[in-house]
């Protein structure tokens, strides 16, 4: 955990794990303390710059990348047998087919480019540790206590603040997963001995961006209004759309949370924390 962090986030379940403070910018630091933990599986779902304002700063391939390459060093130091890494679908680039495993991947910015580089090249570097590795690309996680800016708390948010929501006519394709459901994946690849390489982390449901904007304005109060087609793109959307079987043959995994459910859930935690979030709404990005 970074010296300055505030993990509000993880406040109910500090008292059950061990915090090593440090930076991945910084790995000499800490060490030491992971050598003492010694762990069995290392995740690493760091990574810097994933906001959209991040996604093609040079820092991606300089700092990120090179930072994966060295958690795996310190992984093989301490005695681990797995590295899990979070890849995402920026490595696929704008395409309007269904991913999977076998989609050609032609990331369009340096931060789909240097997840595509870190999952390869760490790959490579945890054979020659005999390390297991498993990557994991993440379509779209959705969940209590996340960024204003991403779509679900924007249109939460917004709606539970009386403010009309801007977004654009969303029309196209999603594919939403609970953080839940995502956090079970990795649980599984890791607990599964036989799981290893590179899988599509998705619910494989796929909803139009406008269904969901409109049960979520429904649970709300059906009284109120969602500005469609108020945001105009430079670039028509292009849709999300993941096929999880790849994963769930690997570990017996599946999506568990139905997307009203979750989306229930979501209304509730930030209709109880809006005071965590600043009344000047960040924009959906």
């Amino acid at each position: 955990m970074r010296p300055e962090s505030d993990p509000w986030r993880i406040a109910d379940v500090r008292d059950r794990v061990e915090t090593i403070v440090g930076r991945l910018s910084e790995p000499t630091a800490f060490r030491q303390p992971l050598a003492r933990f010694s762990p069995d599986v290392v995740y690493h779902l760091g990574w810097s710059g994933s906001g959209p304002e991040g996604r093609d700063d040079p820092r991606q391939i300089t700092e990120n990348l090179v930072q994966a390459l060295e958690l795996v060093e310190l992984a093989a130091q301490a005695g681990a047998g797995t590295w899990i890494g979070l890849g995402s679908q920026a490595e696929y680039g704008p395409t309007g087919s269904v991913l999977d495993e076998s989609t050609p991947t032609l990331p369009a910015t340096a931060y789909g480019t240097a997840k595509l580089s870190a999952g390869r090249q760490t790959r490579e570097l945890c054979a020659t540790r005999s390390l297991r590795h498993v990557w994991l690309r993440l379509l779209t996680a959705y969940g209590p206590a996340d960024r204003a800016s991403y779509l679900i708390p924007h249109v939460i948010l917004s709606l539970l603040r009386g403010v009309r929501p801007a977004l654009t006519e969303g029309r196209q394709p999603g594919d939403f997963l609970h953080v839940a459901d995502a956090c079970a994946a990795i649980r599984a690849a890791a607990w599964t001995e036989s799981c290893a390489g590179t899988y599509v982390l998705a619910s494989g449901e796929h909803r139009p961006v406008r269904e969901v904007a409109l049960a979520i304005r429904d649970m709300i109060d059906p009284r109120l209004e969602i500005g469609l087609g108020e945001v105009v793109p430079n670039l028509s959307p292009v849709g999300l759309r993941g096929d999880p079987r790849a994963l769930e043959l690997a570990t017996g995994w599946s999506p568990k949370v139905a997307l009203e459910t979750g989306l229930a859930g979501c209304v509730e935690w930030y209709r109880r924390n809006l005071s965590r979030y600043s009344k000047e709404n960040a924009p959906w990005m």
